[in-house]
């Protein structure tokens, strides 16, 4: 099973070879995440429920971190999409993460929690579309 310190690092490691924009990695157009998008998607679930605990526990720090390590996933998850509408869905999660990453800093739970009815939002909309149904 994977640590959080141990996807950070995964994390971070890809991000690195990532630029702001999406679209355009700083490896070149022939970027591709090293992960599955199956294992991405496990990672943003995990780090959404920590973040939603964080947030009703009000545990500004847990509630930081997971919301960045959303953030990050959803930065390589973007890479994942061949479809416009998918690549806009995961830089909304990783702003709308950014924003809540943001708010656990400031102790702003009240935010945190429409931050976190917002990402569900936007999660629900993308599964709608590409989850694969059992």
């Amino acid at each position: 099973m994977l640590s959080v310190l141990g996807v950070i690092s995964a994390v971070t490691w890809l991000t690195v070879l990532t630029s702001q924009a999406q679209d355009q990695p700083a490896g070149g157009a022939g970027f591709k995440p090293a992960a599955p998008r199956e294992a991405l998607m496990e990672w943003h679930e995990k780090a959404f429920n920590n973040a939603r605990k964080a947030v009703s526990g009000k545990k500004a720090k847990d509630l930081a971190e997971n919301a960045w390590l959303l953030s990050e996933l959803a930065n390589v998850n973007g890479f994942h999409g061949e479809n416009d509408d998918y690549r806009n869905w995961a830089r909304e999660v990783s702003t709308k993460a950014a924003e809540l990453a943001a708010a656990g800093k400031e102790k702003q739970f009240d935010k945190a929690a429409e931050i976190v009815k917002g990402l569900n939002a936007t999660c629900k909309s993308c599964h709608d579309v590409y989850k694969k149904r059992d």
